[in-house]
C-alpha cells in the first residue's frame, strides 16, 4: 500500500479568495462586449492581485511568511485591494454586467474575506501594542 503525504490544510481565507477569483474569471467571459475588455479585465486583474498578495501573507499551506510590520503593511494593502475590488464589483452590477443575484453572491463572498482580513488586522495590531 502506498502512503500519500498529507498536505497541510489551506487557510479558509485563501480558499475563499481562490474560489472568488475563479468565479470572477469564469463570469467575466459572459460580460457584454463593451464592459468585458475594460471592467471584466480589471475585475480579473484585481482578484488575482489580491490572491497573490494574500499568498505572500499566509501562503496556501498556512505558513506565515510575514510577521510584525511587514505583516501589517500587507494586511493594509490587502484591505485596499479589497475596497477597490468592491468598487469594480458594484460598477459591474450597475452597468448590468452582473444580475442582482450574481452580485449578491459575489458581494457576500467578498464581505466574508473582508471580515477575515479585519480580524487579522486586529490581531496584528494587538501584537504590536
Amino acid at each position: 500500500m502506498l502512503k500519500t503525504k498529507r498536505l497541510p490544510k489551506e487557510p479558509e481565507i485563501f480558499l475563499q479568495s481562490f474560489e472568488l477569483a475563479k468565479l470572477i474569471i469564469k463570469s467575466t467571459s459572459w460580460f457584454p462586449k463593451p464592459t468585458r475588455y475594460v471592467l471584466g479585465h480589471k475585475l480579473e486583474e484585481k482578484s488575482l492581485q489580491f490572491l497573490l498578495l494574500l499568498n505572500r501573507l499566509v501562503g496556501p499551506s498556512g505558513i506565515r511568511f510575514q510577521e510584525g510590520e511587514g505583516r501589517r503593511n500587507l494586511l493594509i494593502q490587502l484591505s485596499y485591494h479589497l475596497d477597490e475590488f468592491r468598487v469594480l464589483l458594484r460598477m459591474a452590477r450597475e452597468t448590468g454586467a452582473y444580475s442582482a443575484g450574481q452580485y449578491d453572491d459575489l458581494n457576500t463572498r467578498t464581505q466574508s474575506v473582508g471580515r477575515q482580513i479585519g480580524g487579522m488586522m486586529r490581531e496584528a495590531k494587538g501584537k504590536s501594542v
